[in-house]
């Protein structure tokens, strides 16, 4: 693991009105700790921070800080444990350091960095990369920088989980072997979800015979039930007309008989 010095001043600055005019005058406030040591609230310049940061980018290193007070400079071996940015315009906030020992073990997160394209991907797969840092335990000096995997040869359906990662001599894995660090899925999945948004949004396509069926009204209905009631209402009446012009006829002539 390599050891990266970084120059910062004690801070006594502690107050939020403080600490705001301090950030307003291109500083960043830290603070650090650990190792039964008493904490130390340190000041940095933004600009050497944002150089520093982006010089080590995502690799895990020994940061010797420099640190200058009023006695003059003391040095300090830490790690970083926590970075804070600004959600919106991703400045830095605040640095969390952790300060270390060389013969003591510490538990500290260390980046998944792949290498390669897969097979699977190619194919018309797609990369799930799920898990993207694991904490290990080690000494200080033993710390890796990152994890490399090559997933170059691998195809759809295939997976990496954290047991299946290669670790240098001395280092030990913290997070849960069984955890899933990456997978190539088939693009048949991509596409039957695909289809089913569709489906969703796609309304429903009625045939011409459904549509004039679903579209009788509901009074013509009654209107051809109500016709019916009253052509059954009136039958009786037209059989009486009926029998009564028979009659006449029979009436006409008994009184030519008389």
């Amino acid at each position: 693991m390599k050891k990266i010095d970084l120059d910062v001043q004690e801070r006594k600055e502690t107050g939020k009105s403080e600490i705001g005019r301090l950030k307003k005058s291109g500083f960043v406030p830290g603070i650090v700790y650990g190792d039964n040591g008493k904490n130390i609230p340190v000041k940095m310049d933004k600009k050497k921070l944002v150089h520093f940061l982006h010089s080590i980018g995502q690799e895990n290193v020994l940061t010797n800080l420099k640190i200058k007070d009023e006695k003059g400079t003391s040095e300090q071996l830490v790690l970083i444990k926590e970075t804070q940015y600004d959600p919106v315009s991703d400045e830095v906030l605040h640095m969390d350091f952790q300060r270390v020992s060389l013969k003591k073990k510490i538990i500290s997160e260390v980046h998944i960095v792949l290498k390669g394209e897969p097979e699977g991907v190619k194919a018309g797969g797609m990369l799930d990369h799920s898990l993207r840092m694991v904490e290990v335990k080690c000494l200080p000096t033993d710390m890796p920088e990152r994890i490399e995997i090559d997933i170059s040869n691998l195809k759809i359906h295939d997976a990496i989980h954290v047991k299946d990662l290669t670790l240098p001599a001395g280092v030990e894995m913290v997070t849960d072997p069984q955890r899933s660090v990456l997978s190539i899925l088939p693009p048949r999945k991509i596409e039957l979800e695909e289809e089913a948004v569709k489906a969703a949004e796609e309304p429903e396509v009625i045939s011409e015979k459904g549509k004039e069926e679903a579209e009788i009204p509901e009074e013509g209905e009654k209107a051809a039930e109500g016709a019916k009631e009253k052509k059954e209402a009136v039958a009786p009446k037209e059989k009486k007309e009926e029998a009564k012009k028979k009659e006449e006829p029979k009436k006409e002539e008994e009184k030519k008989g008389k």
